[in-house]
C-alpha cells in the first residue's frame, strides 16, 4: 500500500497497535493463523526481550478484528461496515488489510519500533484521532479521490 493511499494512517496505526500492545488477539479467517505465526517469529527475533505475542482466534466469517484481550475492546476492524467512532477503521477486504498491515509492522519492527523515538513516524507521538481520519476518508471519497 502506499502511503498516499486514504487508508494508509490507520493500517499505520493498526500496524503500530500489533507491535506495542502486549494483549493482542486477531479475529479472522483460518488462513490468518499462520499468517500471525511468522509475524510474531520476527518479532521474537528482532524484539528479544518481548515474552507475550499477539494471538489468533479463528472465526468461520470474516472481518478482520483486532481485539484487546484485557478488556476485550474492539480496537481494529477492517471492513466496509463503518464500526463505532471508536474503533480504528479500514475500510478494506481482509487479504488486503492483512497485506499491508504485516508489511507495515514488519517495516516498524525492523526500524526499531517501539523502542525507537520517531522511527513511527512524528503521528506516532500522538494519541490516535479516529474522528479527524474518518472526516478525512470522507473529505477524499467527496472530492472523487
Amino acid at each position: 500500500m502506499r502511503i498516499t493511499d486514504r487508508r494508509w494512517p490507520a493500517v499505520r496505526e493498526a500496524a503500530r497497535r500489533l507491535v506495542r500492545e502486549h494483549n493482542i488477539v486477531l479475529q479472522g479467517p483460518d488462513w490468518l493463523e499462520q499468517e500471525l505465526h511468522e509475524l510474531s517469529i520476527h518479532m521474537g527475533d528482532r524484539l528479544p526481550s518481548r515474552t507475550t505475542f499477539p494471538t489468533c482466534l479463528p472465526m468461520a466469517e470474516e472481518p478482520l478484528t483486532m481485539i484487546d484481550a484485557e478488556t476485550n475492546r474492539v480496537l481494529v476492524l477492517c471492513s466496509f461496515a463503518e464500526p463505532h467512532h471508536d474503533v480504528v477503521w479500514i475500510p478494506l477486504e481482509t487479504h488486503e488489510a492483512w497485506r499491508a498491515i504485516k508489511a507495515t509492522a514488519m517495516d516498524l519492527i525492523d526500524a526499531g519500533y517501539p523502542g525507537c523515538i520517531g522511527c513511527a513516524g512524528a503521528e506516532a507521538e500522538q494519541p490516535w484521532d479516529e474522528k479527524t481520519n474518518r472526516e478525512n476518508l470522507r473529505n477524499v471519497e467527496s472530492n472523487g479521490q
